[in-house]
């Protein structure tokens, strides 16, 4: 690799870079998203962003390689002091904090890595640090729906599926407590193999994305008024009033639910 193929990846890893943070920021847009950035595969941000990030680390390994074997004097790819172990990358929790105080929880292998990644520079960084393993179970994210994630957990799960943002702090957010029921019963349609206009037609004609797992598990991505959300083959979509979705598992509907099931009366002779 020459000079010239060293600037052109340059160029390659800021466009994935780009897409990357466009994806992140439109997760964030969606209030009706309550998972970690890259942790649902069947988000279609989560989709991109997953494929874009894999796309920057190959990038980003074949830049650092150039960099070291020609000595180049301004490195895009900066190593860290503490080498990754023999058999592969060392991944680590980084609580990251901006000037302009937004403030991230990034699982990676190196704090130059996170920062491309959202697009920031280090000049726009105020400080950050890594937070140690023996910690990893005292910490606990809260989706916006309440559901409470203890770190250690969502870092075994992540293990093998490169950087990710784990998390944003909002420290905007209020939370007020109470119990609500509907007073209308709630529409829902189990999605299976050849139901795909059925689908279209219960989304009121929304425009509907076939993904690249369509054909083997007929997963698609469906963009209504509110945002996104997945589905595939075997799971139950229920919609809440016009315009609300919650895509659920046979079992998770089995198990909040109840069916309205019809009554039929014999007329005797």
């Amino acid at each position: 690799m020459d000079m010239q193929d060293y600037e052109r990846l340059k160029a390659e890893y800021d466009t994935y870079r780009q897409k990357a943070k466009k994806a992140v920021d439109r997760h964030y847009g969606d209030r009706d998203l309550f998972h970690p950035v890259g942790g649902d595969p069947y988000c279609l941000y989560c989709e991109q962003y997953n494929e874009y990030s894999e796309k920057m680390a190959e990038i980003a390994d074949r830049i650092q390689a150039f960099e070291q074997e020609n000595f180049v004097d301004d490195p895009m790819v900066e190593m860290v002091q503490d080498k990754p172990r023999r058999g592969g990358r060392k991944y680590r929790v980084y609580q990251v904090r901006f000037k302009d105080g937004e403030e991230y929880l990034i699982y990676g292998f190196r704090i130059e890595s996170s920062l491309f990644l959202l697009g920031r520079k280090k000049e726009d960084l105020e400080n950050y640090i890594v937070i140690p393993e023996r910690m990893y179970d005292t910490i606990y994210l809260e989706s916006l729906h309440r559901a409470v994630l203890k770190l250690s957990n969502i870092v075994e799960n992540q293990k093998g599926n490169g950087i990710r943002v784990l998390a944003k702090r909002d420290t905007s957010r209020l939370r007020i407590l109470g119990e609500c029921y509907n007073k209308t019963p709630f529409e829902y349609i189990r999605y299976d193999r050849n139901q795909y206009m059925r689908l279209w037609a219960f989304c009121d004609n929304c425009e509907i994305t076939k993904t690249k797992k369509f054909k083997t598990k007929g997963r698609v991505s469906v963009a209504y008024s509110r945002g996104t959300f997945g589905i595939e083959y075997g799971q139950v979509l229920v919609r809440f009033g016009a315009d609300i979705y919650m895509v659920l598992t046979q079992e998770e509907f089995e198990e909040n639910f109840v069916l309205d099931e019809p009554q039929s009366w014999v007329e005797e002779d």
